[in-house]
């Protein structure tokens, strides 16, 4: 299973890639962690990143504006 989820995911970032769409290291740990769970919050965002909850905030926003790839729910949660 984990190397069905991590083919998908580098055919996503390749794809990506020749769209001239460049996921940061960031995004990509988001996605990973999406791949066997259902959805993620801002906090666990924020330590597999490590940063601070306003850049983790801001890479998730990037996620769902701009690749639409997550949607960001009332509740707080991140879902692909």
């Amino acid at each position: 299973m984990q190397g069905r989820s991590a083919r998908r995911e580098s055919s996503f970032a390749a794809e990506e890639a020749n769209c001239r769409h460049w996921l940061s290291v960031e995004d990509l740990l988001v996605i990973q962690y999406l791949l066997p769970h259902a959805e993620i919050d801002l906090p666990t965002a924020a330590e597999i990143c490590q940063q601070h909850d306003r850049k983790a905030r801001e890479g998730l926003h990037r996620l769902e504006g701009r690749y639409q790839i997550v949607e960001i729910h009332r509740r707080g949660k991140v879902t692909l």
